[in-house]
């Protein structure tokens, strides 16, 4: 029996996982930019289609080249699964209660947050802004947007509260709802 060294092994996991255009930043290219395609392969490609259309997200998350990852806690609840975009410091993560979230930790919140929305919107999922600035996780503001369906469809957006902050660069929870009142109201109304 023939042993491959962890190094060729290295090497030709990096060569696999380039092809895919998975392992992060080309050499010269911009993180933030690698950041932004990471984000938008993992929400277009695994939770959109996860929440929107019932696909699996492990069988779509290995299919995109994606790595596997230690299961995440929020509170009393975990993560099904938990998978990293290479090394571009994005990640994908499926939550027991069947919501689906991208997380970006470096990149142009901005464009990250617009970038989330459009693909919802190529998807035919006009949304609504319906509550903004609200405190939200890891110190930043959250966002809510909503679609008029008659089981809301609903995007939870976290950027961080300042430039300073040691967090993400966006957090994106995708998710539908049980009932038709879930989503909040503008200002509150």
């Amino acid at each position: 029996m023939h042993k491959l060294s962890t190094t060729a092994a290295a090497i030709g996991l990096g060569f696999l996982l380039a092809g895919c255009g998975t392992i992060g930043p080309a050499q010269g290219q911009d993180p933030a930019i690698a950041s932004l395609k990471a984000a938008n392969l993992a929400f277009e490609t695994v939770c959109m289609p996860v929440v929107l259309d019932g696909a699996d997200f492990l069988a779509l998350a290995k299919a995109r080249g994606m790595v596997p990852m230690e299961p995440a806690a929020r509170g009393t609840t975990t993560s099904s699964h938990a998978f990293r975009v290479g090394l571009t410091g994005v990640a994908a993560t499926q939550w027991e209660d069947g919501s689906c979230v991208v997380s970006a930790q470096t990149g142009n919140t901005e464009q990250l947050q617009a970038q989330t929305l459009a693909s919802l919107k190529k998807r035919g999922h006009a949304m609504t802004l319906r509550v903004s600035g609200s405190p939200a996780i890891n110190n930043g503001v959250g966002a809510v947007y909503c679609n008029p369906d008659l089981l809301p469809l609903i995007l939870a957006v976290t950027t961080p509260a300042s430039k300073s902050t040691n967090g993400h660069a966006m957090i994106a929870t995708l998710y539908r709802a049980d009932t038709a009142d879930t989503c909040p109201r503008a200002n509150g109304v």
